[in-house]
């Protein structure tokens, strides 16, 4: 399609919305399911937004559908546009104090179940007339999925998914090495983390440096110890039934680390140093803003050191 003048008055919000709609869920037939339209019916306002625009947003295959670089660039402004107009609407006909809508949340494993999965019930609870979609499972890496609002994942502090995506620090995790009790009465309790060495250290693959055990003194020095052992998983409950059935020492986030100090089947070793820790971060697009979106968030970042703390008590 060649560039020309562009159109404005021939630009349509109903268009743009379907535009938009298959950019997220990735097909016309899927963007017509949620906007209650036929296939045929989006694929047509797709086609009268590009004459209007006078370039091509979406290649069609017969296997798939793909972003032009314009394409990109127009969803993008688009998204954030749209987005306001949405928080513009809910604050005109007074929402802002009533949350309603959807809620499309997507949290890695271990933070999901432990964390993210009951706070969830707790602010539904809340405000009742907020639906959540909430997905624990496998969390892309470094972008954000197009079909999500909020994504809750463990990210090292600085780590970014796209220009107009939002990240949120709801807790700095720290990382424990830990063990059973009766793993220390048979092979001894490491005095210091070079010992390590000598013992069955079990990796979790996913954990940056799975096999490089970073600790820090409280005067600041960093020592890193190379560890190894009988046991690498990518699944942090594998790793932490293993560890409290005595299998060896592992390391443990505070989340999952705490209540079982509590309950004294894990033993935290080394608790005058600080192992390599990372944040819980919350990201959200541009197109994802809402005012459910931020209370959310915000619902996240009060509640998740409240929730840690209590496991310790």
């Amino acid at each position: 399609m060649a560039n020309r003048r562009v159109d404005r008055s021939g630009l349509n919000l109903n268009q743009i919305a379907a535009f938009l709609k298959v950019v997220e869920t990735g097909s016309f037939t899927s963007a017509g399911t949620e906007l209650a339209l036929s296939a045929s019916a989006v694929s047509k306002h797709v086609a009268q937004l590009e004459e209007s625009l006078g370039v091509r947003l979406l290649t069609r295959t017969t296997r798939r559908l793909a972003l032009t670089e314009a394409g990109s660039t127009y969803a993008e402004r688009c998204g954030t546009v749209m987005s306001e107009l949405d928080t513009a609407a809910e604050e005109a006909r007074g929402r802002n104090t009533q949350l309603s809508g959807r809620l499309r949340v997507l949290a890695t494993s271990g933070v999901g179940q432990r964390l993210i999965a009951p706070l969830t019930v707790s602010f539904m609870q809340r405000h009742e007339t907020v639906s959540v979609d909430l997905t624990i499972g496998e969390v892309p890496t470094g972008v954000m999925p197009r079909n999500v609002d909020i994504l809750v994942t463990i990210s090292n502090r600085g780590d970014r998914r796209g220009k107009s995506v939002h990240c949120e620090h709801l807790h700095e995790v720290s990382y424990l090495v830990c063990a059973s009790r009766s793993y220390l009465d048979k092979k001894g309790r490491p005095k210091r983390p070079e010992d390590l060495k000598e013992h069955n250290c079990l990796i979790h693959e996913r954990q940056r440096a799975a096999r490089l055990w970073r600790f820090q003194k409280t005067n600041g020095t960093v020592n890193t110890v190379k560890v190894d052992g009988m046991l690498a998983t990518n699944n942090a409950v594998a790793l932490e039934q293993a560890v409290v059935a005595g299998l060896g020492i592992g390391r443990v986030p505070d989340y999952v680390a705490l209540e079982h100090i509590k309950k004294r089947s894990m033993v935290v070793i080394f608790d005058n140093l600080l192992a390599w820790g990372q944040v819980i971060s919350a990201y959200s697009g541009a197109r994802s803003q809402s005012s459910r979106t931020q209370a959310f968030v915000d619902y996240l970042k009060s509640e998740i050191p409240k929730t840690i703390g209590r496991m310790g008590k």
